[in-house]
């Protein structure tokens, strides 16, 4: 690989690790992933196969886009008898846990070029890795501040319960006694009853904090 290559490839994975942070929608990192490794000297083409859906740049169709093997393998384009529109020589499938990447390469692919391109799609998946802990951590954050409300609303509710039990005991000599004690009985009930809401509002809330500390521990 010649000294302008090799410095073109580094420079687009500087530039793809520096920004592929800043997305927030999977689809524009996988676009934008897409874009970018598209522009090297050495890539015809690149297809990502996603959850999502599939994305690429310069490929029609390839009758490996089907295949999501376990380990890397690069096939030689006369196998591949794809419909590229650039021409390219070979054709590297690489799998991480989050995406399917095939990029097809014109040349021989140098054992550094493929190790850089390596590098590039673990980027991509930590990327990926990264935006989902981001949504889940938002969830448990925006769950945690419902339960909050909620748990505010629960607190208001016990005065009208308590005030009734106060008020039944302050007149206990103006009232019949059977009668001040139904009232402290149903306000007792309700007050049961608002207090296992809160029990279970607990823990619910335990549980979002626990899975926001995975979260963190994930990300960290």
């Amino acid at each position: 690989m010649s000294d302008s290559r090799l410095n073109e490839l580094l420079f687009k994975v500087f530039e793809i690790s520096s920004l592929i942070w800043l997305f927030r929608e999977r689809e524009d990192i996988l676009n934008f992933f897409c874009e970018k490794v598209s522009e090297l000297e050495d890539c015809a083409g690149i297809v990502l196969r996603d959850i999502t859906g599939v994305y690429g740049r310069g490929v029609v169709d390839c009758i490996y886009l089907s295949t999501e093997p376990k380990t890397i393998k690069i096939i030689a384009a006369k196998n591949c008898n794809c419909k590229a529109k650039r021409e390219h020589d070979y054709l590297l499938i690489c799998p991480t846990p989050q995406v399917t990447a095939y990029v097809f390469i014109k040349g021989v692919p140098c054992e550094i070029t493929l190790q850089i391109l390596k590098e590039i799609f673990f980027i991509l998946s930590r990327a990926l890795d990264n935006l989902e802990a981001f949504i889940n951590l938002e969830i448990a954050i925006n769950q945690l501040k419902s339960n909050l409300e909620y748990f505010y609303y629960l607190s208001d509710r016990l005065r009208n319960p308590l005030t009734g039990i106060l008020v039944a005991t302050e007149l206990k000599d103006e009232i019949e006694t059977e009668k001040a004690f139904r009232v402290i009985r149903e306000c007792g009930l309700r007050i049961e009853k608002i207090l296992n809401e809160m029990k279970q509002l607990e823990i619910s809330t335990r549980k979002t904090l626990d899975s926001g500390k995975r979260i963190l521990l994930f990300k960290n």
